[in-house]
């Protein structure tokens, strides 16, 4: 109960950012569907992973930085954290691993594979990502290739293989990399762009 306690200042920054912001997203034309922030432990992080709900073309998700604790009344303003101004989430260019079992797919069959992955590279800041997986865009259709080697390896035919996705994962907790800092949490948007003023879309159910 201590640990929820403790959370609920973050909720009201949570609410009092998105509704001062809010309108900015509808002058862009984006539609939000869903609101969600992550919290992350002290040198913690998340495995690879995409979002498999956006499957919409126009999806859309905006992650954000969650913004430093108010300062003190009276105390010397200081620097952002490190939690906001470090980069938190890296780009990967690769497949969902190989399930445990042929055929049915348990908890973690669904995580991305770290053999054969590609860094596409580091960002801070806000990150808008778009296009159908926001999160984790599909960048080459299912059976074309195995970049790991181990669906092959694992008997499945070519027609068989994943398709290649560009994904992220926040904060990178494997050497020489040190996961989250301390205070770190995101902000994160999802949802989808208007198109032609369209207001209408199946993004976000699967």
């Amino acid at each position: 109960m201590q640990d929820d306690e403790d959370y609920v200042p973050i909720c009201r920054r949570f609410l009092s950012w998105y509704n001062a912001c809010k309108t900015v997203f509808g002058k862009v034309g984006f539609i939000i569907t869903q609101l969600h922030f992550v919290f992350y432990f002290e040198g913690g992080g998340m495995t690879l992973h995409r979002d498999g709900r956006l499957t919409h073309k126009r999806s859309r998700r905006a992650i954000f930085a969650a913004p430093p604790r108010p300062p003190v009344s009276g105390a010397k303003r200081k620097r952002p954290s490190r939690a906001v101004t470090r980069k938190r989430l890296t780009f990967f260019v690769g497949q969902p691993v190989v399930p445990r079992e042929r055929g049915k797919k348990g908890r973690y069959d669904d995580a991305m594979n770290t053999h054969g992955a590609l860094c596409f590279g580091k960002a801070d800041g806000a990150v808008l990502m778009t296009g159908k997986g926001a999160g984790g865009v599909e960048l080459i259709p299912a059976g074309h290739v195995d970049m790991s080697g181990d669906w092959a390896k694992a008997g499945y035919e070519q027609h068989e293989w994943p398709a290649v996705y560009l994904y992220h994962v926040p904060w990178i907790k494997k050497a020489p990399f040190k996961g989250a800092p301390a205070g770190a949490a995101s902000y994160v948007v999802s949802g989808y762009s208007i198109a032609d003023g369209d207001e209408s879309s199946d993004s976000d159910s699967e």
